[in-house]
Protein backbone atom coordinates (compact mmCIF):
# COMPACT_ATOMS: atom_id res chain seq x y z
CA UNK A 1 0.00 0.00 0.00
CA UNK A 2 2.58 2.53 0.74
CA UNK A 3 3.11 5.52 2.38
CA UNK A 4 0.59 7.48 0.29
CA UNK A 5 -2.00 5.17 2.00
CA UNK A 6 -0.30 5.55 5.46
CA UNK A 7 -0.52 9.16 5.28
CA UNK A 8 -4.24 8.88 3.93
CA UNK A 9 -4.87 6.62 7.11
CA UNK A 10 -3.03 9.27 9.95
CA UNK A 11 -5.18 12.37 7.82
CA UNK A 12 -8.73 9.80 8.61
CA UNK A 13 -7.44 9.62 12.01
CA UNK A 14 -6.70 12.79 12.84
CA UNK A 15 -10.05 14.41 11.45
CA UNK A 16 -11.80 11.45 13.71
CA UNK A 17 -10.13 12.62 16.96
CA UNK A 18 -10.72 16.34 16.50
CA UNK A 19 -14.69 15.16 15.36
CA UNK A 20 -14.57 13.81 18.86
CA UNK A 21 -13.57 16.49 20.95
CA UNK A 22 -14.78 19.82 21.68
CA UNK A 23 -13.64 23.21 20.04
CA UNK A 24 -11.20 23.81 22.82
CA UNK A 25 -9.12 20.69 23.16
CA UNK A 26 -6.23 20.17 21.01
CA UNK A 27 -5.42 16.97 18.78
CA UNK A 28 -1.74 16.52 17.77
CA UNK A 29 0.29 14.25 15.99
CA UNK A 30 3.53 14.28 17.67
CA UNK A 31 5.22 11.46 15.19
CA UNK A 32 4.54 8.55 12.98
CA UNK A 33 1.36 6.93 14.36
CA UNK A 34 1.49 9.18 17.92
CA UNK A 35 -1.52 11.31 18.53
CA UNK A 36 -1.54 13.37 21.83
CA UNK A 37 -4.72 15.24 22.98
CA UNK A 38 -4.99 18.04 25.37
CA UNK A 39 -8.38 18.61 27.27
CA UNK A 40 -9.34 22.00 28.50
CA UNK A 41 -11.11 22.48 31.64
CA UNK A 42 -11.57 19.13 32.66
CA UNK A 43 -13.54 17.64 35.60
CA UNK A 44 -10.75 15.34 36.49
CA UNK A 45 -9.41 11.92 36.11
CA UNK A 46 -12.70 10.30 35.55
CA UNK A 47 -14.01 12.94 32.84
CA UNK A 48 -10.11 11.92 30.76
CA UNK A 49 -10.75 8.52 31.67
CA UNK A 50 -13.97 8.93 29.65
CA UNK A 51 -13.12 11.06 26.33
CA UNK A 52 -9.92 8.21 26.07
CA UNK A 53 -12.69 5.35 26.23
CA UNK A 54 -15.20 7.59 23.52
CA UNK A 55 -11.37 8.29 21.12
CA UNK A 56 -10.75 4.35 21.26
Amino acid sequence: MGHPTGDELLKHVAARLREQLRASDTAARLGGDEFVVLLEDIEGAEHAGQVADTLI
